[in-house]
């Protein structure tokens, strides 16, 4: 219990809001009693406590972060839009409406930063719905050749939604 400031604090700094950092500390505090219960002679042989605490603390943290889903999911996103045809943004309650609008702000940030060959593709294929043998002819490329760049540029726009995520977490 005399670590507790030393977990309280590494949980509030990587756990956005200060009742889910209260309930991963809660949870922390008991796979700890349960490991002491376990094993009593664990902090004898540990020299340095509280940077002993502070690592356990941001793993179960980390781990927390891993459970929880990502706010910023192109499949999210497309499942969202999908379910609601006649999509009309005021019908939503506020709170949902800005998440969605988040969600679509980030979206668009991590489509621009896609390089623009890249970018361009997705966009064309996935968002404006130009089939894959009409795109070949557009851009004079093979069909085979264009299914490998759209699905490289969704894993770079996946790879930049997961930071973009994960750094939003953060916050």
């Amino acid at each position: 219990m005399a670590y507790e400031p030393i977990m309280w604090q590494r949980c509030s700094q990587m756990i956005r809001s200060r009742q889910e950092a209260e309930d991963v500390l809660s949870d922390l505090r008991l796979r700890l009693f349960g490991q002491l219960e376990r094993q009593p002679d664990l902090l004898d042989s540990i020299q340095n406590i509280a940077a002993w605490m502070r690592r356990v603390a941001s793993n179960h943290c980390i781990d927390y972060l891993r459970r929880i889903p990502r706010t910023c999911d192109l499949e999210s996103v497309d499942v969202q839009l999908e379910g609601n045809i006649c999509w009309q943004p005021h019908a939503l309650c506020p709170e949902r409406q800005a998440c969605l609008q988040e969600e679509i702000d980030v979206l668009e940030r991590a489509l621009g930063s896609l390089p623009k060959p890249l970018g361009d593709l997705l966009q064309q294929r996935c968002i404006q719905g130009i089939e894959y043998h009409e795109l070949a002819v557009i851009h004079t490329l093979s069909e085979p050749n264009l299914r490998k760049r759209v699905q490289l540029a969704r894993r770079q726009l996946r790879s930049r939604l997961d930071t973009a995520a994960v750094s939003s977490a953060r916050r």
